[in-house]
Parts: C-alpha cells; structure tokens; sequence
C-alpha cells in the first residue's frame, strides 16, 4: 500500500482515551482480562485516534467505544453459530430498540449506551443518515456470517457492493461530515466512492494471511486468485496496482475540488488524514493482521 505521499497525525488524546476506554468495556462486560492483550497489541483504540487526529476529545471518546465496539463484533461473528449471530443482530435495528430476546446480552446493551450518548453529540439529520449505513452494515454482517456458514465463495461483485459497509469506511466518511461540516459543493460521491474503494483495497492487500489462515474467503484479493485458477501473485499486483491508480485519481480530483471550492480545504486535508492514518495504522501499527510490521518480526 503506497502511504507515503499521504499526511499521518494521532490524535493527543489517544492515549489517555485508550486506557478509559479499555475501563469502559470493561465495566460493560464486552471485554475481559484474557481479551485484555490481544487489544493492546492490536492497538485497536489507537484506530480512530489516527483517523480522526483533529476531532475533540469527547467526540474522539464516543467514536473510540464505537469502534472498539465494531471491532468486536467482527469477533464475535467467528466465535458464534450463524444462529446466534441471526440473533443478535437482530437486537440490532435501526432505532436502538430491541426486536430480539437478546436484550440482555452485554455487547447490546452497550451499543444500546452508545446510540444514547450519539443523541447528545449529533443533529437529528446527521444521525438519520447514520441509521442508513447502520442498516447496511447489518445486511453485510449477515450476508457474510452465511457464506461463511455455507463455506461460500462470495460473489465478487457482491463483495465490492458490500465491503464499504463492512469495513465502516462509510461510517468514518460520516462521521469526519459530523466535524467538519463541508459545504454541498465540497462533497463528491465520485471521490468518496474512491477512497473507500482505495483504504477496502488496502486493508484486502495487508489481511491476506490473516484470512487465509482462517479459511476466510472474504477478502478480494483471495476471491480474485481462486477466479484465475489460484494466482495468487498475480491477483495481488493486479489490485496494487489499481489501488496505486485510484490514488492518483484521488489526487486529481482533490486538487480539481480544492481549485473551485477554496473553502473545501479543511474537508480534503480531513479525508487525507483519514486515509492516511488509515493505511499507517494497518501497515505500520497494528499486529491484527500478522506478526509482521513494515517487514519486522513483532513479538
């Protein structure tokens, strides 16, 4: 993944915010001692605080517990049976009210906590907007949770569809919206789409192993090989490859954007943030997706 033409910040209340929010799960009853060090050394809370290193510390706080929260969930679906998992998404919908037995559950409850605590934070607009990509990421999860199930190939097409969803590209998008607030003419659906579909790809190229590993055939790389009899090698540059071609696309349409709009600025240098803290997080930060950072052994 090519970063290194893309700005890196951290947010400097990440570390503060990683221990309270560690304190936070825990006293919910979503994570536990034994969990305790894989977080850490998966620097999961440091996620948001390289996303987002120009928010302020009380939105920083809430979008840490949330994403923890969605990291854990994507736990979750590979320790349960499809379902339980049916189950628990569907104590899941749009308005944070349960339609399941499941309501006693820790990590519903918690989520429940945290739609209560968005209610303060955000405008009415922006969190309907909101309960959309939440709906999608819903839809994914079980769209996924069945393949894997059933030992299903995805289908490529479908996977593109829903891997914006899944990875909450869309809700990080969403959320630098809830900051910044840029005016109609600094928002591109064309440039959106392709930085989703720039930061899926990466995190696709660097998880690799990780989901080979696991028989996961939910990563577009893996799914491109077995389409082309296996090839590996040559799935992978074809999508380096694309990906390298996205971001100069990316690029061009920034400048063009920040060219017409003077007042866009501050929205483009978010999203470059974002992208970039994106990519340095998943390459350089965190052992989620192996042992192996920029090349060296981690122990």
């Amino acid at each position: 993944m090519e970063n290194e033409y893309l700005p890196i910040a951290l947010n400097t209340y990440t570390k503060d915010l990683d221990k309270k929010v560690l304190r936070w799960a825990f006293s919910r009853k979503i994570i536990q001692y034994k969990d305790l060090k894989e977080i850490q050394d998966h620097k999961i809370n440091y996620f948001a605080g390289y996303l987002f290193p120009q928010i302020s510390k009380q939105r920083l706080e809430w979008i840490m517990k949330c994403f923890l929260w969605l990291f854990l969930v994507d736990d979750l679906q590979e320790k349960v049976s499809e379902d339980e998992f049916r189950l628990f998404i569907g104590s899941l919908n749009y308005s944070g009210k349960s339609k399941s037995d499941f309501t006693g559950n820790s990590m519903v409850v918690a989520w429940k906590e945290l739609q209560t605590e968005m209610s303060g934070t955000y405008s009415a607009s922006w969190i309907s907007q909101w309960k959309s990509y939440w709906g999608s990421f819903l839809d994914g999860q079980l769209w996924e949770k069945a393949n894997k199930s059933a030992e299903i190939i995805p289908d490529l097409i479908e996977y593109r569809a829903y891997r914006p969803y899944l990875s909450g590209v869309f809700f990080s998008f969403h959320l630098l919206k809830g900051e910044f607030n840029p005016v109609p003419k600094c928002e591109s659906e064309v440039l959106e789409y392709k930085i989703a579909r720039w930061i899926c790809l990466g995190n696709d190229l660097v998880s690799i192993a990780k989901e080979l590993q696991s028989n996961d055939y939910h990563n577009e790389v893996i799914i491109m090989a077995l389409l082309s009899a296996g090839n590996l090698p040559e799935a992978k540059k074809f999508l380096e490859n694309e990906q390298q071609k996205l971001k100069r696309e990316i690029d061009k349409l920034s400048l063009e954007i920040s060219n017409q709009v003077p007042e866009c600025h501050e929205w483009l240098e978010g999203l470059n943030l974002l992208m970039g803290g994106c990519a340095f997080w998943s390459n350089e930060v965190t052992l989620r997706y192996g042992t192996y950072l920029n090349g060296v052994a981690q122990t």
